[in-house]
């Protein structure tokens, strides 16, 4: 602590005097003291004559000039001798020795002040020399004190500020020497089985993580201390019947210590296995992706793998499926095409789907007998599914890698080819057999349109043949009245079998049928030329119609016919949400829309010709 000096005059031995610093002040009062002096001087002598009182008062003025003015009081004394020896003189009309005597006294007082004034002068000036270094001194010690709390208090704050760090961070921090015995540890309570700091204090490694988890950090720890850089490795511990990730950094501290951070990388690390697992997986199937195939032509492109076969499987009417009957039954029928090729497939082999509808299987040092097994036993799969689920069909082609002059890249076109030589025979025929499930599904959701789709097909037959029409166009009239309303398969069973009016959201979902319809024909060779007329069966002769807004003879004539058959079906058969009409009414019906919704000549035909039969 400074001890603070306040600045003072002292006369040593004698008495302190502090009036003031100013030298003309320090003269004035001299002056009046000396004058003071003289006319008590006076006084005394006057009544007390002969006692020479008064020259005790003299002593006062010499005393102050030599305090204050140093050797300039034997300027004063001398005047003040002067003085006193010519008063005696006046007196007594002759030089005596008395006055001599107290002369000289006053001028060996005077000697003595003028030492005394300088000594004290000389002790006040190391004096303050001494106070001013004190004083510096002291304020330095002051500046280091307020450093010191200041580095004290941003210390206090750091380790505040560390443990908050510490305890906020999902890491595990501790302190190990050259053996692995813990020397400091801080963790929060909450992420490691051992939170408790003092019983971790002067263990080793060995006790508390597995033998092969703790001699790898041990390497690690001889590692840091060697070569002064960070190291770091990862470990998987089971806690709770979950498998956990580590992560652990190592850097070198101070002597033989090493600061360690483990951190819980569990969900960083399960991210990014699926993240791994999604870029080299198909999402929907679980099998590899084309990512993966890509790089194993490559890798599997060495005699190792030899003989080595790729087949190439492609399923028949994906699109027709997923048109016909929605993407989610689409989906089920990857995933089973998926379990019948995984069920197939050798352990040594892989499947990946390359498309939306490919799927390529890899067979390394594999024979052709293998193969051609395989194969085999993929189609009696098929063929067994295809009772329970009869859209299904598959086409197989492969080819063998046994030299290796021959490149991945050919083997693999090669087995597409026969792939697709397959597909040419085997598709047409899954597509028939998919149109006849959907019209099998369609009166199963409906039971009325297996009546209407049956009534509309002979109508229409019966309006061509009056119309004179070759036998295959009839047979094609015929056959688009049977298929008109297959794209209901993808229109809600319940807007289906509604017992009331539609709503503008409902009917606006049935009003796509026509589109679907021909997206599903248009497929199927044999139905292809149909998909046409089917699609515009609801257009109107005035343009009003959907979904293209044709006119008049733009609509075709099979269109126009299936148009007429459909409507006077339509009335003359009951619904749920109303009672059918009587035939005469029907027809005065379709009279009335002649020109705007029907062709006149088709309703003409219709009335002379066909009417009476129904």
């Amino acid at each position: 602590h400074a001890i603070e000096f306040s600045h003072y005059r002292t006369s040593t031995g004698f008495f302190m005097l502090h009036i003031t610093n100013s030298h003309s002040n320090k003269l004035i009062i001299l002056t009046l003291v000396v004058m003071i002096c003289v006319i008590l001087a006076l006084v005394l002598d006057y009544y007390a004559p002969g006692a020479n009182v008064y020259t005790h008062l003299f002593y006062i003025p010499v005393i102050l000039a030599g305090v204050w003015f140093n050797k300039k009081a034997y300027f004063v004394s001398a005047m003040i001798g002067v003085a006193h020896i010519w008063i005696e003189y006046s007196k007594a009309h002759e030089l005596l020795l008395d006055p001599v005597i107290r002369v000289m006294a006053l001028f060996a007082t005077t000697f003595v002040v003028v030492v005394l004034a300088n000594r004290n002068s000389q002790l006040q000036k190391v004096l303050s020399e001494q106070l001013e270094r004190i004083q510096k001194a002291n304020e330095s010690l002051e500046a280091e004190i307020a450093e010191h709390d200041k580095a004290l208090e941003l210390l206090s704050e750091s380790q505040q500020r560390f443990k908050s760090i510490v305890h906020a961070l999902p890491d595990i921090i501790f302190v190990t020497d050259q053996d692995g015995v813990f020397i400091d540890y801080e963790a929060s309570a909450s992420i490691w089985r051992q939170s408790n700091r003092d019983s971790l204090i002067g263990k080793n490694l060995y006790e508390l993580f597995h033998k092969d988890v703790a001699d790898l950090c041990m390497g690690k720890i001889k590692d840091a201390l060697r070569t002064n850089k960070l190291q770091t490795f990862e470990y998987q511990e089971a806690q709770e019947d979950t498998e956990n990730y580590f992560e652990v950094r190592l850097i070198k501290f101070q002597g033989n210590q090493v600061f360690t951070i483990v951190r819980d990388v569990t969900e960083t690390r399960k991210m990014q296995l699926t993240n791994e697992y999604l870029s080299y997986h198909d999402q929907l199937t679980g099998v590899y992706n084309r990512r993966y195939f890509e790089e194993a032509l490559i890798q599997f492109d060495s005699e190792e793998y030899l003989p080595i076969a790729i087949a190439m499987a492609d399923v028949n009417g994906l699109k027709l499926t997923n048109d016909a009957f929605g993407h989610q039954t689409g989906d089920k029928l990857l995933r089973l095409v998926t379990d019948i090729l995984n069920s197939n497939c050798p352990a040594h082999g892989f499947i990946s789907r390359i498309g939306g509808d490919e799927f390529v299987i890899i067979c390394p040092n594999t024979s052709q007998v293998e193969m051609s097994d395989m194969s085999m036993s993929i189609y009696r799969s098929i063929s067994n599914e295809r009772e329970i689920h009869p859209i299904l069909s598959l086409s197989i082609g492969w080819e063998m890698k046994t030299t290796a002059e021959q490149t991945m890249t050919d083997i693999f076109n090669k087995a597409e080819e026969q792939m697709y030589r397959k597909k040419l025979t085997e598709s047409q025929s899954s597509r028939n057999q998919t149109v006849q499930a959907i019209m099998k599904t369609l009166n199963e959701k409906n039971a009325r349109e297996k009546i209407h789709s049956e009534r509309v097909s002979a109508i229409s037959r019966l309006i061509g043949e009056a119309m004179n029409l070759d036998y295959g166009t009839v047979k094609e009239i015929e056959t688009a009245g049977l298929l008109h309303d297959i794209g209901k398969i993808a229109v809600d069973e319940d807007i289906l079998n509604k017992d009331r009016l539609l709503t503008e959201e409902e009917f606006n979902k049935i009003k796509k049928h026509p589109e679907s319809s021909y997206q599903i024909l248009k497929s199927i060779n044999a139905y292809a030329g149909l998909a046409e007329d089917v699609l515009s069966h609801h257009e109107r002769w005035d343009g009003n119609g959907y979904p293209r807004r044709l006119k008049g003879e733009e609509i075709s004539l099979i269109a126009r016919i299936i148009c007429v058959a459909d409507a006077y079906e339509a009335m003359t058969a009951d619904r749920a949400y109303r009672k059918a009409m009587a035939k005469e009414d029907a027809l005065l019906e379709l009279k009335k829309c002649v020109g705007t919704q029907f062709d006149e000549e088709i309703v003409r035909i219709f009335e002379e010709k066909v009417f009476r039969f129904l």
